[in-house]
């Protein structure tokens, strides 16, 4: 940021060295016979031009600043002003004539009040925090700002607390990317040397530790060189849990199981489990666990997947292609993770099963039955009946585990692992279709409820309590109820909209009617009568304030 304003002085100061450059211009400035294109072009330069005569201000390029020069040394020098800090050059061009040329170069502009359009910022760039002072004297832990010549000018120090984080750009995100694949590859490596050495079990010990340290490390310490600053890692993009706080930790946690899912695929043999050995009571026992871990594993993926495009601000909408960025590729690259974790994983358990119990059709029946008994017990206001339709997937997925032409293979575009990425694809465009809609519905629901206004309660309870005592005790309204007129009704009407109706009340479309003891209108804009007031009111319902009475329902809004 101090390099940026150093470049921005700079670039300025050359402009400036240009102008004076040209002295048939510079001539004209003095003499006033510049055209209209000479002096738009003036107009347009990033710093301030003024030219005087006899010490008369005789041309200036804008109106924000004006400042006078004690002495013409060409010297810069540090200005400070309630608009700003600025650095001022002042030139004397012929001293006999007594023409002199005051330049100034913005360096930072302040505004007493500020809005969206109005807003104080430095002039090379409004990321650079506004709290940054600026020393004419060298300090401690500040930064030096020289000019063009190399002459140091002021000097910058930044508040800690302001600074904006550092985001890893593409080419660093690529370097890590990078170097996080060789590590892997690396750590696979020795995985894989410790499984064929000793055992599967002490490799597969080893990658689970190694995963879960680094995932341990990450949560606790953050992720290194700032790659929490990252958009995917933002708990305002989607966030569940401690576990799931944003998509950039779901996908990090999909690939971390994926890899472990992977190891115990590549290296642990089911075909050597022997079951006979086991007896027969813990064959069974063993089986029924296998068989709920099934279950509740598809229908946790599923959980996730479904808390993914309900719960995020992520547009998984790929029918409208407009709403279509960035992150609907992450989130799409996520669901395509854990859908082959999953498909993975269930085909190891359903492997294992058939080697502890060989009777498959009893392996149907007891999914279908767990299946039904968590589908009870759980919460399906939000899949329905839909929770049926996934049982029956997982047991046709089931089923179809157990065909001989579809048995996993190695080889990837094999004709039967071209069917089950057919066959995930499918089920995972159905179940994305079927949880966008119901984020759509919640949508409307929410914007329905938005259009359908509730009870405004911190009007109720904060706001129009010491209004209404403000009002009961205001003079200007006294007086004009002594002595109504259609002059002083306006000027109470002025008085309402600024002192009583802005605020909070803003919002509202405001009436003031003002009645006499007889029930007749003061000088009122509206023809609704006194009679038809009170019974609008007695409809209404009270409010915390005796004085305030709400009616529920209208066609257009509230009313109080």
């Amino acid at each position: 940021m101090a390099h940026a304003i150093e470049q921005d002085l700079i670039l300025k100061e050359k402009e400036a060295a240009q102008l004076l450059k040209d002295t048939v211009f510079i001539e004209k400035i003095f003499a006033n016979t510049l055209n209209e294109d000479e002096v738009a072009r003036l107009r347009e330069l990033p710093y301030y031009l003024y030219a005087y005569n006899d010490d008369v201000l005789q041309f200036w390029n804008n109106n924000k600043l004006l400042t006078e020069c004690k002495n013409y040394n060409n010297a810069e020098q540090l200005l400070y002003n309630e608009k700003g800090v600025f650095v001022t050059r002042c030139i004397e061009v012929n001293s006999k004539k007594k023409e002199r040329l005051t330049i100034v170069f913005p360096i930072v502009f302040l505004y007493p009040f500020e809005n969206k359009h109005l807003a104080s910022q430095f002039s090379a760039g409004s990321y650079i925090p506004v709290s940054t002072r600026i020393h004419p004297n060298a300090v401690k832990g500040g930064f030096t700002i020289k000019n063009i010549s190399g002459k140091e000018i002021f000097y910058l120090k930044f508040n800690s607390a302001d600074q904006p984080p550092w985001i890893p750009d593409v080419l660093m995100i690529a370097l890590l990317m990078a170097a996080v694949i060789c590590s892997i590859s690396w750590l696979q490596l020795i995985g894989i040397n410790i499984s064929r050495k000793y055992s599967a079990f002490l490799g597969l010990i080893f990658t689970i530790a190694i995963i879960v340290g680094v995932r341990v490390l990450s949560y606790k310490y953050d992720l290194p060189f700032n790659l929490n600053q990252l958009p995917i890692f933002s708990s305002m993009l989607y966030a569940t849990s401690a576990l799931h706080k944003s998509l950039g930790d779901l996908l990090l946690n999909a690939l971390s199981f994926l890899w472990i899912i992977a190891y115990l695929l590549g290296n642990l043999s089911l075909e050597t489990i022997d079951s006979s050995k086991l007896s027969k009571t813990t064959r069974i026992v063993l089986s029924v666990f296998v068989n709920v871990c099934i279950v509740v594993f598809a229908f946790t993926f599923i959980n996730i997947i479904n808390s993914l495009v309900v719960d995020s601000k992520i547009p998984f909408d790929v029918s409208n292609f407009y709403s279509i960025n960035k992150y609907t590729i992450y989130g799409l690259i996520t669901v395509s993770i854990i859908a082959i974790a999953c498909y993975l994983l269930i085909y190891l358990l359903s492997t294992l099963y058939n080697k502890l119990n060989p009777e498959k059709w009893q392996k149907y029946i007891s999914t279908a039955i767990i299946g039904v008994i968590i589908i009870l017990c759980s919460d399906t206001t939000r899949t329905g009946y839909y929770s049926y339709f996934l049982l029956a997937w997982l047991l046709l997925f089931i089923i179809l585990l157990d065909v001989k032409r579809l048995k996993y293979t190695d080889d990837l575009l094999a004709p039967n692992m071209i069917f089950w990425a057919f066959f995930l694809c499918l089920f995972c465009t159905a179940l994305l279709q079927y949880f966008n809609g119901i984020k759509e519905q919640d949508i409307r629901k929410t914007f329905a409820e938005e259009i359908v206004q509730q009870r405004d309660l911190f009007i109720e309870e904060v706001t129009f309590g010491p209004l209404s005592q403000s009002i009961q005790n205001d003079k200007t309204l006294h007086e004009f109820l002594i002595t109504p007129s259609k002059e002083s009704r306006r000027r109470l009407n002025e008085r309402f909209e600024t002192l009583y109706l802005g605020g909070q009340l803003n919002k509202y479309d405001a009436k003031l009617l003002i009645f006499d003891a007889d029930g007749r209108s003061l000088f009122n804009n509206d023809t609704l009568s006194y009679s038809t007031l009170w019974k609008q009111i007695l409809k209404a319902q009270p409010t915390a304030d005796s004085n305030l009475y709400y009616k529920e329902y209208a066609q257009d809004g509230h009313y109080y």
